[in-house]
């Protein structure tokens, strides 16, 4: 059975011709009237990774949640607009302001609402107990709006990476620390999706991340929104547009293998404008995967005496201890200028480089610190 994506070549945020582009997206797998009923209480999952501004290509643009809830205004459904970010420091509203979803509420009259507040609900999946926010699950729609970024950990985040964020709080912290390393972390992400499937997709692709993502990256510019009742499907077009394998991304294979979806070309039938001619050249992997390196095969023999090493770069760091409030296991300590890690504690979660708000953690590969005591 195949799913049908639509690729929409879309070259910036301007709001008349952004909104466009997602009309379109939309109109062409059938139109959000396929999902939204009149009275329909809507949640729009944006990626809100952190309080970063729009500009800095790391959370889902403020325009493209606009045109999404004003679309389902026009249906007659009830939107809102949540998530729970990775690292708060003090109040959400912070988080609100800077990416820009405040304003977004004012001017669409579409409520945020915080995953924390609402309580959530115990699950259980492969013998691990998850615990699911209850604004997310009793949402009548989940519409997923994630943001194309490479990702340090598990290659890229999309569309299942994205609904972690259903996740309140710090239940995050435990999930990074049952499932440090990627393959692990992936099946927890894909349980996870298994519990809070969108009805709709629409990948922000208008400016992706590069590099070390999903906050540490470079921004660049790709010109696309890919949407489609199938998330993985998304996934596997958005990877494939940026030179990326689908098959060889955990996430899509694994969400695939249980029948959440497909991530095989030959399974996804590509609407609206052309994949190839809309293809980003050489857009640079995170420097943890060694496959952007050296073969496959010795990649993986190599991870068997390496160590992803994360350092503070003192000059960059403002000694603000996001990274020790997100650690799960205690590896990083405050010091009088800046955090000190404590290596034989660390698992490699990369949690402290995803949500340095400076971006002043820097991953190096090691053998000696695998090493060491």
């Amino acid at each position: 059975m195949k799913s049908t994506v639509s690729l929409v070549h879309c070259p910036d945020y301007e709001r008349e011709r952004l909104s466009k582009a997602v009309q379109r997206s939309f109109d062409l797998i059938g139109g959000l009237r396929s999902v939204v009923k009149k009275g329909s209480r809507v949640l729009i999952k944006p990626n809100l990774l952190a309080s970063k501004r729009p500009e800095q290509a790391i959370t889902t643009h403020p325009e493209v949640v606009a045109a999404v809830a004003e679309e389902i205004k026009r249906l007659g459904g009830q939107p809102m607009i949540g998530d729970s970010p990775g690292a708060v420091r003090k109040d959400l509203r912070v988080v609100w302001s800077t990416t820009g979803m405040q304003e977004v509420s004012e001017r669409t009259g579409a409520p945020l609402v915080s995953f924390e507040a609402g309580g959530s609900y115990r699950k259980l999946r492969g013998g691990q107990t998850y615990y699911i926010s209850k604004v997310v699950m009793d949402a009548d729609v989940i519409i997923n709006l994630p943001k194309l970024k490479t990702h340090s950990l598990v290659l890229f985040t999309g569309a299942v990476k994205n609904m972690y964020g259903a996740i309140p709080g710090f239940h995050k912290k435990q999930g990074h620390l049952i499932n440090p390393r990627p393959v692990p972390f992936s099946a927890a992400l894909v349980d996870i999706f298994s519990f809070v499937v969108p009805q709709m997709t629409l990948m922000d692709g208008v400016e992706g991340m590069e590099g070390d993502g999903p906050s540490a990256g470079r921004k660049r510019q790709v010109g696309l929104l890919v949407a489609s009742r199938d998330a993985v499907a998304v996934d596997a077009i958005s990877a494939m547009a940026i030179g990326f394998d689908p098959e060889k991304i955990h996430t899509c294979q694994m969400a695939a293998q249980q029948g959440l979806g497909v991530c095989s070309r030959e399974q996804i039938e590509v609407v609206g404008d052309s994949l190839e001619n809309l293809r980003i050249e050489r857009f640079a992997r995170p420097r943890t995967d060694l496959t952007s390196l050296v073969p496959e095969g010795l990649a993986r023999l190599i991870r068997r005496f390496v160590y992803i090493h994360p350092r503070i770069l003192p000059k960059i760091c403002t000694n603000c201890n996001t990274c020790v409030n997100s650690c799960p296991t205690g590896a990083l300590i405050p010091g009088p200028t800046q955090p000190r890690f404590r290596l034989q504690k660390c698992i490699s979660c990369l949690c402290c480089h995803e949500l340095c708000p400076e971006s002043a953690i820097k991953l190096k590969w090691s053998l000696m610190a695998r090493l060491a005591p």
